[in-house]
């Protein structure tokens, strides 16, 4: 994964042509879904945040918040192009449906 510098700081540069987005992916280690959210986006080279809500209980907090006092693994926060979106439990599907649309504003 590419490493680009803003104002020196270094972050992750997506190999997607086109998509800038910032994506946090609350999840737990024991999760099925949360892994295939993971590898599904590793596998398309889009860098993303992984927060463990086992191990971080504001996270855990955060995404009982979010999701009407019931711990959703994974939760997914992206924003991009303007936008915000939140997803809980999303299909690969509608994860793509979500950065297309990013990549598109964005164009």
């Amino acid at each position: 994964m590419a490493l680009a510098s803003l104002n020196g700081i270094d972050f992750a540069e997506s190999q997607e042509p086109g998509l800038q987005a910032n994506i946090d992916i609350y999840g737990s280690d024991n999760c099925e879904d949360t892994a295939r959210t993971r590898k599904h986006l590793e596998s398309r080279g889009i860098p993303f945040n992984y927060i463990d809500i086992d191990e971080n209980i504001d996270a855990e907090r955060k995404v009982k918040e979010l999701n009407n006092g019931r711990r959703l693994t994974p939760t997914v926060i992206i924003e991009g192009a303007g936008n915000s979106y939140r997803v809980a439990e999303p299909s690969n599907e509608e994860l793509d449906r979500i950065l297309d649309d990013i990549r598109e504003r964005a164009a």
